[in-house]
C-alpha cells in the first residue's frame, strides 16, 4: 500500500478555477438576459390591464347615460362622445410619463340587424375602443 506524500495538498489547480469562473459567469450572463425579458412583459400586460380599465370606465358611462335618460336615445349617433367627461389617465410611475387616451365610442343604428331583439323598436350598436385592443360592443335597444 502506498501513502500520500505529505508535501502534495488536494484541491483545485489554477486552470480548473478559471474553467469554474467562465461557466459561471457564462450561467450569470443567461439569468440577466432573461430577466430583462420578464419585466418588459410586464409592462405590457399593465398597458392592457390599463386600456381595458378605461374601456370599462367608458362603458359604465354610457350605460348611466342611458339609465339616467330613461331612454337609449340619450347616447346620440354622431353626437358627442358619451365619455367626454373622462380625462386622459397620466401614469406617473413609469420615467418618462406614459399618457393612456380616452377610449373612442362609435354609435351605430343597427335597428333591423341580426341580434336586435324583436320585440325592439330601434336598436344601436355602441363600440368602444382603445388602441389596438379587442373593442367592447354594447347593444342599447329601445322597447
Amino acid at each position: 500500500m502506498r501513502r500520500a506524500s505529505p508535501n502534495r495538498c488536494g484541491g483545485f489547480t489554477l486552470i480548473e478555477s478559471i474553467i469554474v469562473l467562465v461557466v459561471l459567469g457564462i450561467a450569470a450572463a443567461g439569468i440577466i438576459s432573461l430577466q430583462s425579458r420578464i419585466f418588459s412583459g410586464q409592462s405590457d400586460i399593465k398597458n392592457i390591464q390599463i386600456g381595458v380599465q378605461l374601456m370599462q370606465e367608458c362603458a359604465e358611462q354610457v350605460l348611466a347615460t342611458r339609465r339616467g335618460s330613461g331612454s337609449y336615445a340619450a347616447v346620440t349617433i354622431g353626437g358627442p362622445s358619451p365619455c367626454g367627461g373622462m380625462t386622459a389617465f397620466v401614469d406617473t410611475t413609469v420615467t418618462p410619463n406614459k399618457t393612456y387616451s380616452i377610449p373612442s365610442v362609435t354609435t351605430q343604428d343597427y335597428t333591423g340587424g341580426t341580434g336586435c331583439p324583436t320585440g325592439g323598436t330601434n336598436c344601436k350598436l355602441v363600440l368602444i375602443k382603445q388602441d389596438d385592443l379587442t373593442p367592447i360592443t354594447l347593444m342599447l335597444v329601445s322597447y
